[in-house]
């Protein structure tokens, strides 16, 4: 991997879990801020015969609205396609 470049006190390329928490992003659409709570999460489910296929094995993105408290989960590499924004806490 390619050294990472610095964009305040985040690496740009590494991954955004490099940020220090809280991790504040801003989805650009909508304005609306969320909280990471883990871009590392994992799904899990016996029931579906196809859900091992879908969706394990690749890691996911828990965030909460900081003014509603609900809580979302997407595929990491959708959540950093460009549509949310890295918000500076200063």
């Amino acid at each position: 991997m390619a050294a990472a470049e610095h964009e305040g006190n985040c690496e740009v390329g590494a991954g955004f879990e490099t940020c220090p928490a809280p991790k504040l992003w801003r989805h650009k659409k909508r304005g609306t801020v969320y909280e990471i709570l883990s871009d590392k999460a994992s799904l899990q489910c016996s029931a579906a015969s196809d859900f091992e296929e879908m969706f394990e094995g690749h890691d996911w993105t828990v965030y909460r609205n900081i003014k509603t408290g609900a809580i979302w989960v997407r595929p990491t590499e959708e959540f950093m396609d460009g549509r949310f924004e890295h918000v500076d806490r200063s």
